[in-house]
């Protein structure tokens, strides 16, 4: 069973972080490692989050990387655990701060490419709306990550990020 992360590329567009750990930016280095196809340099980047003050973003982004970290578990029962895993951070953080666009963008980007089997699917035309109604709101870079992985979205379109554009506009 593979899980299908060529959407994680779009990650490497990055370039500012969204975290401290231990005064060092992580935002750079987690996006990379989310957007590699490297187990090694995800779990690094794991242990770090692990050591790191415990934040809801700090959090979210154990979440994501367990996600991506079951692609490479050997066998259904060490994928499914490791998905399972990432999904209660991700959602826990969703639970409690419903709004965070960049949380609700980690989750459609994850449920976009999860394979049906997990039935990861649920909250799409949720977040999408969220991430509509909040893509302005987000930094610069966070804007053309997402306007990025629009363009090869199945729910997510530039056309609906423009829309949102004219009528704040106006």
């Amino acid at each position: 069973m593979g899980l299908k992360w060529c959407f994680w590329l779009i990650f490497s567009l990055f370039t500012v972080g969204y975290a401290e750990v231990q005064g060092q930016n992580i935002g750079g280095l987690y996006f990379d490692a989310l957007s590699s196809n490297n187990m090694d340099r995800i779990e690094i980047e794991l242990e770090k989050l692990k050591a790191a003050k415990s934040t809801p973003f700090v959090r979210a982004c154990q979440g994501a990387l367990l996600m991506k970290l079951a692609n490479f578990q050997k066998g259904a029962p060490a994928k499914i655990q490791h998905f399972k895993k990432g999904r209660e951070l991700l959602e826990n953080e969703i639970n409690q701060f419903p709004q965070v666009v960049e949380f609700r963008f980690l989750r459609l980007t994850v449920q976009e490419n999860a394979p049906s089997l997990l039935k990861y699917q649920d909250q799409i035309k949720e977040d999408v709306q969220i991430i509509l109604e909040g893509f302005h709101g987000l930094d610069k870079t966070f804007q053309k990550a997402v306007s990025s992985y629009a363009r090869q979205s199945k729910h997510l379109s530039e056309e609906k990020l423009s829309e949102g554009d004219k009528v704040l506009k106006k």
